[in-house]
């Protein structure tokens, strides 16, 4: 019965070991990855799918486009922010993100900005809402 208790006990050391070097592999390529400029988010939304990080930049990219979905949603409920931005409501991520990465890339002068500003004046330069 102790055998298979001392078992037991290195298979869960051995699996949160695993488990946390995983983690701090992750984080190291994570860290990699900061967005902000919005120059920094053309970088990392247009990774080469060749390269070794396609995968973690994507999903930093769309990560990160997905918390400014989220930011305009919360903004939308307050009564003093008034709607800049009128997206159609089938907008996916991938459309988000070549909107403003050609917006970005078309002018050049917004890419010291900060990021959220440069992704939210591209958008609502694509789809502003009514006056």
């Amino acid at each position: 019965m102790k055998q298979s208790n001392r078992n037991t006990s290195g298979a869960i050391i051995l699996f949160f070991s695993t488990g946390l070097f995983s983690a701090n592999l992750f984080a190291e390529k994570a860290d990699a990855f900061a967005i902000d400029t919005a120059e920094d988010l053309i970088e990392v939304c247009t990774f080469d799918s060749s390269h070794a990080n396609h995968q973690t930049a994507t999903a930093f990219c769309y990560g990160f486009f997905e918390g400014a979905a989220h930011y305009d949603n919360a903004l939308e409920q307050s009564p003093l922010h008034a709607n800049l931005l009128c997206e159609p409501q089938d907008l996916t991520r991938q459309q988000a993100v070549t909107v403003v990465v050609e917006y970005l890339s078309a002018n050049p002068q917004y890419s010291s900005e900060p990021a959220i500003d440069g992704a939210f004046r591209a958008l609502i330069a694509e789809w502003p809402c009514p006056e």
